[in-house]
């Protein structure tokens, strides 16, 4: 594509992070919440200069997945305890499970314009 011996390309990128953060704690931002987006870049080279403009769609369906959420565990003192002398059990707070801030859910759909010479 660089070196100009292509008409028309079309190219699709997606990069996700699938990775669990461990046992018992949230999954990776890509793992709970699918996300697609595209891309389309135009480009026709005049003498020695090569304007350009691109444009992009990230989270193309517009999921509002919930991906980080309230976690907060509180010793239950009705349980046992253990050796230490902390107690085994534990309950959930009121609000475990639900959004601590707005910034808690995948970002909404976002359209992208880029422009630019290259020469």
């Amino acid at each position: 594509m660089e070196a100009g011996l292509a008409r028309h390309v079309l190219c699709y990128r997606t990069v996700t992070e699938a990775s669990v953060q461990g046992s018992g704690r949230r999954e990776g931002i890509g793992a709970g919440a699918p996300k697609m987006g595209g891309s389309l870049q135009w480009s026709i080279p005049i003498f020695r200069v090569t304007p350009w403009i691109k444009f992009d769609v990230r989270n193309l369906f517009n999921k509002d997945t919930l991906i980080v959420y309230n976690t907060t565990v509180v010793g239950d003192p009705n349980s046992p305890v253990d050796s230490l002398g902390y107690p085994t059990g534990f309950t959930k707070a009121a609000t475990f499970g639900r959004p601590t801030s707005t910034l808690n859910y995948v970002i909404p759909r976002q359209y992208l314009v880029y422009a630019g010479v290259r020469f």
